[in-house]
């Protein structure tokens, strides 16, 4: 048996290691690729993916200030400007910069842009 010293590598570590790198870069498509919204449309950029989840926790966070304000209240504020503990920006989309529809029947909030 010849000693081929600590320089040299085998065939198989050296396929191993490409079939790790194939399986790393498939992985990094798929997670960096896009995927599918709601709507199922595509959402071919990770920012696009990252501006609908800004817009969607706001959206959530004003459903809960306005959950709070019926709460104190016993009844839906008219407007979105009579919550008062929020500020002016999070009345706007933050992708946008549309004014979110508000419902003040139901309570319902949401943004024309992300549904």
């Amino acid at each position: 048996m010849k000693d081929r010293g600590p320089r040299s590598l085998g065939v198989i570590p050296i396929a191993g290691s490409l079939v790790v790198v194939a399986f790393l870069i498939v992985l990094a498509v798929q997670i960096y690729g896009g995927g599918k919204g709601k709507d199922g449309q595509a959402i071919t950029k990770p920012i696009e993916q990252a501006s609908a989840l800004q817009c969607r926790t706001q959206v959530r966070n004003l459903k809960t200030a306005i959950e709070m304000y019926c709460a104190e209240n016993g009844q839906y504020p008219a407007d979105l400007q009579e919550l008062g503990n929020v500020g002016e920006d999070m009345l706007y989309c933050p992708v946008t910069r549309s004014a979110y529809f508000y419902d003040p029947q139901t309570g319902r909030v949401w943004c024309p842009d992300h549904p």
